[in-house]
C-alpha cells in the first residue's frame, strides 16, 4: 500500500514538472524566441493562424530546405514531442481518464496555451499547432497503454 502511495506521488510530482516545462518552453525558453518584447507586432492578424493544416503544409514544404528545414522538424516535432508526456502521464494522474478525456483535455490545454500565447504576444495563435499538440497527446496516451501491462 505504501509503495502505490509513493509511486503516486511521484507521478503528481512528474506530472506538476511537466506542466512547469511545457510553461517554460512555450512562453519564457529565449532559445525559442520566448521571453522577449511583449510587442512582437500590433497586427494581431499576422499573429493568428486559423486554416488547419496551412502551417503543417508550409513547414512540410520547408523539409529538404538547407536554411529552413530544421526550423520545419523542430516546429512540427517539436508540438507533437511536447505533448506526449501529457498524454502519457495524464491517465497515470487521472486513473479514470481514459482515450476521450486525455485527448479533450490535452486539446483544450493546447487551445489555452495558444490563445495565451496570442494574448501576451509571446507567440502566436495557431490551430496547426492545437493539431499536433493533440497528435502528440495520442501518441503519448498510445506508448500509455502499450506500457500499461509492464507495471
Amino acid at each position: 500500500m505504501k509503495n502505490k502511495r509513493t509511486i503516486g506521488i511521484a507521478l503528481w510530482f512528474s506530472f506538476f514538472i511537466y506542466l512547469g516545462i511545457v510553461v517554460y518552453l512555450v512562453f519564457f525558453a529565449e532559445s525559442l524566441g520566448r521571453g522577449g518584447s511583449w510587442a512582437q507586432t500590433t497586427d494581431v492578424s499576422l499573429n493568428v493562424n486559423l486554416v488547419p493544416f496551412n502551417e503543417i503544409k508550409r513547414f512540410v514544404s520547408f523539409l529538404g530546405d538547407t536554411t529552413y528545414g530544421s526550423m520545419a522538424i523542430i516546429n512540427l516535432a517539436g508540438n507533437i514531442v511536447l505533448f506526449m508526456p501529457m498524454g502519457f502521464l495524464m491517465p497515470c494522474v487521472f486513473r479514470k481518464f481514459g482515450f476521450l478525456q486525455t485527448v479533450v483535455l490535452s486539446c483544450i490545454l493546447s487551445f489555452v496555451i495558444e490563445s495565451v500565447q496570442l494574448y501576451t504576444k509571446l507567440g502566436s495563435f495557431d490551430v496547426d499547432d492545437i493539431i499536433l499538440n493533440t497528435i502528440g497527446a495520442i501518441i503519448g496516451f498510445l506508448l500509455f497503454v502499450i506500457l500499461r501491462p509492464l507495471k
